[in-house]
């Protein structure tokens, strides 16, 4: 759908059926922006598709192009006018478009995470990397992350077990929550079964991977006071057949976090 002519880059499309494919693109997201988001008028929607539409363009002429950002911020931040203003219905001011009337909520972001665990001839041992990115860069912490769009919590919580030691796990049941509403996140902490303890390793954002025994770490080694809560949790019931979940609110933020 790209090429030279005359020295400049052809946008065009090339032939009919590539037309075709850029006219059902358009009309998917047009569709996707006035049906399923729901604007009450078509200013907004087109402001967004032609966005959409300019990366699209622009991709094409560079293939390795990408936009900057995320398009939920593209959309919030150059989209809509937004104005703070009370809602019918709701006791907290938000920010609502003044022209199609779209209330941007703004939510808690959830983290998902494994306490992994491999039985031993003296008990248990769990799995626990330690930081190679900030916050808390050096520091032993357990397989975490926040969840990504439309996958459950736990297929975050196995994900993230993956993409930093390389672990194959089971979930079992959630262990714990642990939420911190002065930064607006929840913690959703998994009991599961390391299936491939021989075969862990490091991932992109871990320095070290290793097997311990829960009952011998040094809490200055920790990362969070999260990841000592839920540790402390799984050796109170390492059976697993407590019934109720643990949970906790910290009023103050994590090491390293901004309360901003």
């Amino acid at each position: 759908m790209t090429g030279m002519k005359g020295g400049k880059i052809r946008l065009y499309p090339a032939s009919p059926t590539e037309g075709n494919v850029v006219l059902s693109y358009c009309h998917a997201l047009f569709h996707k922006y006035l049906v399923e988001w729901n604007f009450a008028c078509t200013t907004c929607a087109l402001k967004l598709l032609m966005m959409r539409i300019s990366s699209f363009l622009a991709s094409l002429a560079r293939p390795s192009f990408r936009p900057v950002g995320n398009w939920n911020n593209l959309q919030q931040r150059n989209v809509h006018n937004f104005e703070v203003k009370k809602v019918e219905g709701d006791s907290r001011e938000r920010d609502v478009c003044s022209s199609c009337g779209f209330i941007n909520y703004k939510n808690p972001k959830v983290v998902v995470g494994t306490l992994a665990y491999t039985k031993t001839k003296k008990g248990f041992e769990i799995l626990m990397c330690k930081r190679g990115i900030f916050p808390r860069k050096g520091f032993w912490t357990l397989p975490a992350g926040f969840m990504e769009l439309k996958e459950s919590p736990e297929q975050g919580a196995a994900r993230e077990a993956k993409e930093e030691t390389l672990a194959e796990v089971e979930i079992e049941n959630l262990l714990a929550v642990y939420s911190v509403p002065k930064i607006s996140e929840v913690y959703l902490w998994y009991r599961a079964k390391l299936l491939n303890p021989a075969d862990v390793g490091i991932g992109e954002e871990s320095l070290e991977v290793s097997l311990v025994d829960p009952t011998k770490l040094c809490e200055a080694d920790i990362a969070f006071p999260s990841v000592k809560f839920v540790i402390d949790h799984f050796l109170a019931d390492s059976t697993g057949t407590a019934i109720d979940v643990q949970t906790v609110t910290k009023m103050a933020v994590e090491p390293g976090q901004d309360a901003s």
